[in-house]
């Protein structure tokens, strides 16, 4: 019975069935459905429109076409690529890639998204690259996989050209989180273990956002711009192929980046003669005298 009125069973079914819903429940119907249909954000095959786990790519193309429109034939270099989802975000005939990592099946795949120049090899050792070779270094959900990572952005300093874009991508927590995640975790399960975990190229270290800072300003690096990605993050909710959603993701982790489970941050290297400059400006700045 429907509103007051008996109805067959095969008449209530086709009141209620799909081809009886308006066109706006419709399309409301299909977002939250599931298919591996969609190129999220131009990186990869995903069951979710905007993802917020491949978000933290796009936010660095922006960077990297930023710098690629103020100086034409920049190189790039992308430590860590793995099978090369940046440059299916920001390729361009202006930008030089050049990637490594450590595992060949992934620099095979890379090579074929477009890097140009691929090298294998262990980010936690010394690049083997030569001083200010590169304009941008990205290092992308990289750092907590190594034990001593100030070694690495003291290299990436290294081969950077002053005044260069350095753009890090890592996991963040709050500093009870990364207490607890640093002394009771490993006690109650074995497989979090320092020793454990770094066998099997797991999270080794953890970062609050104050301490990431820290690490890159410890570097001489200026920090520019962080961005917060994923503050609440479901792969079985169909949030995430909603747009308003994925855009309330990105204004909330640009206000307030440390309640995010990840961000972005942008560093420029310390350029000796930018300082020099701006030293000169203050000196023979006639109002500095008042």
């Amino acid at each position: 019975m429907i509103n007051g009125i008996n109805v067959q069973p095969s008449a209530s079914r086709a009141i209620l069935s799909p081809t009886r819903l308006t066109k706006r429940t419709c399309r409301l119907f299909n977002l939250m459905q599931t298919s591996d249909e969609h190129l999220a954000f131009g990186i990869e095959p995903s069951r979710r429109r905007y993802p917020l786990n491949l978000a933290g790519y796009p936010a660095l193309a922006e960077f990297i076409q930023r710098e690629s429109r103020l100086r034409a034939g920049l190189r790039l270099l992308d430590v860590g690529c793995g099978v090369g989802k940046l440059i299916r975000c920001c390729a361009s005939p202006e930008l030089g890639f050049t990637g490594l990592d450590i595992r060949t099946s992934s620099l095979g795949v890379a090579r074929q998204h477009g890097y140009q120049s691929l090298v294998q090899g262990n980010a936690a050792r010394p690049l083997p690259f030569k001083d200010a070779q590169f304009d941008i270094v990205v290092c992308s959900h990289l750092l907590e996989h190594l034990q001593s990572p100030e070694l690495l952005v003291g290299e990436v300093r290294r081969v950077l050209r002053p005044g260069g874009l350095f753009l890090v991508g890592a996991p963040v927590s709050w500093a009870w989180v990364r207490w607890l995640r640093i002394h009771v975790l490993p006690i109650l399960k074995p497989e979090k273990r320092p020793e454990v975990l770094a066998a099997d190229f797991g999270h080794v270290h953890f970062f609050t956002l104050a301490s990431l800072k820290a690490l890159l300003r410890n570097a001489e690096f200026e920090i520019e711009d962080v961005r917060g990605f994923r503050f609440f993050s479901s792969r079985h909710l169909p949030l995430e192929n909603w747009r308003w959603y994925y855009r309330l993701n990105l204004w909330w982790g640009r206000k307030f980046p440390p309640f995010m489970a990840e961000v972005n941050l942008t560093a420029r290297k310390k350029s000796p003669f930018i300082a020099l400059t701006r030293e000169r400006i203050v000196i023979h700045d006639p109002q500095a005298a008042y």
